[in-house]
């Protein structure tokens, strides 16, 4: 709380106003004090220099003029505010997403989100790295800020901040593989004496193999077969969310189909 008057030293007191007239004083500002002397009744203000007081030792920022006790002296900054807000909220990593790159103010600082990999927008099946970077607002300050203070969504970070500091990582659960969307299988058809098909081969997406009922080694004469293909998905891929009847075999629906 600022200092409003001073204490009658035997000669006389003063009243202390104070710039932006605070009931209490803010973090990182000036203030500047103005200081009326009012002399006691046996002491008078005539014959006092131009100059003449001090502050705390110090002279004044603006002076006292003869014959007068008014007078102003501008304090250092005050201190600013310790950050108190610990939870930085990032969107989490999705499939096809733009990553966010910064944190609104939360009205005591700002941050940056840089992700590993540099990535424009998020891949399949990926675990991605956040590094935030918290920058203090002008009144606000990371000194003061314990070890191991932030956290991420409620989380803590992965790698957390050191004493003083506002950098910390926080490593985000895989993101989701893409669902297979090639539908065609090529299978060559039976010709009699030729090798049956055993496998389809990488289209990006996926790879399959063929089994054929009887199992034969080459196909016989006037004989039907029935040539039954399994998908199996590639690292980034998935055939969760595969709909049922999805597939087709030579652009042909299946005699069966594929289940959901």
């Amino acid at each position: 709380t600022p200092q409003t008057s001073i204490a009658d030293n035997g000669q006389y007191t003063a009243t202390v106003t104070w710039s932006g007239s605070p009931s209490s004083f803010g973090p990182n500002t000036v203030y500047t004090a103005t200081v009326t002397v009012t002399a006691n009744t046996n002491w008078t203000l005539s014959g006092v220099t131009a100059n003449f007081f001090t502050i705390n030792g110090v002279t004044p920022t603006s002076q006292n003029s003869v014959n007068a006790g008014v007078f102003q002296y501008a304090f250092a900054a005050t201190a600013k505010s310790i950050i108190t807000t610990s939870n930085v909220v990032v969107t989490a990593p999705v499939l096809g997403a733009t990553p966010q790159i910064t944190v609104a103010d939360s009205g005591q600082y700002t941050a940056t989100v840089t992700w590993s990999g540099s990535p424009s927008v998020f891949a399949a099946n990926t675990i991605y790295t956040a590094t935030v970077n918290i920058v203090p607002n002008s009144a606000y300050t990371l000194t003061g800020v314990a070890a191991n203070f932030f956290t991420i969504n409620g989380s803590v970070p992965t790698s957390q901040n050191l004493v003083n500091a506002g950098s910390f990582q926080y490593t985000f659960p895989v993101t989701a593989k893409n669902i297979i969307s090639t539908r065609n299988v090529v299978v060559t058809a039976p010709v009699l004496g030729a090798t049956p098909q055993a496998s389809v081969t990488d289209n990006g997406q996926y790879t399959a193999t063929i089994a054929w009922s009887d199992s034969p080694t080459t196909f016989a004469a006037n004989t039907v077969y029935t040539a039954t293909v399994t998908v199996t998905a590639n690292t980034n891929w998935t055939l969760t969310g595969v709909a049922a009847n999805f597939f087709t075999i030579n652009g042909v629906a299946p005699t069966s189909p594929n289940s959901v």
